[in-house]
């Protein structure tokens, strides 16, 4: 789970050093419009997402990384799974509410939120949550 999570937190720190890159010289508005506008910092996310077993989804404001568990779960292991993230939102909460603060400041662009979905191997959501600045979205 920690080394989920520290990718997680490895491709949120290579969107906010890309997006300080071009605050620097006059950043988009949107979080899609700063990925977009640099093809680097597009390759470097791209990059770091397959090598990570990760899908990330950037539209507007909003970074989603979905996480597949490429193993058969049982309704359990589902369940233990869905607890176990659970368990870990305050953590991701905090990480995740400073990246986002850093990452509005730093290209000035408002309303970033951080979208965290793992899935099973057969498709069916185990645990999604969103972030912002000031931790979990409800």
């Amino acid at each position: 789970m920690k080394r989920v999570k520290m990718k997680l937190l490895t491709l949120v720190a290579v969107a906010v050093l890309g997006a300080s890159f071009l605050a620097s010289c006059g950043s988009p508005k949107t979080l899609e419009a700063v990925v977009e506008s640099n093809s680097d910092v597009k390759k470097e996310i791209d990059q770091v997402a397959a090598s990570s077993g990760m899908e990330v989804d950037i539209k507007e404001n909003t970074c989603a990384f979905t996480y597949t568990i490429n193993e058969e779960l049982d309704e359990d292991m589902i369940k233990l799974y869905a607890d176990t993230f659970k368990g870990m939102e305050d953590d991701l909460s905090s990480e995740f509410s400073k990246l986002v603060a850093e990452l509005e400041e730093e290209a000035k662009i408002e309303g970033v939120v951080m979208k965290v979905t793992y899935k099973s191997a057969s498709g069916d959501t185990i645990y999604e949550q969103s972030f912002d600045k000031n931790g979990v979205v409800k």
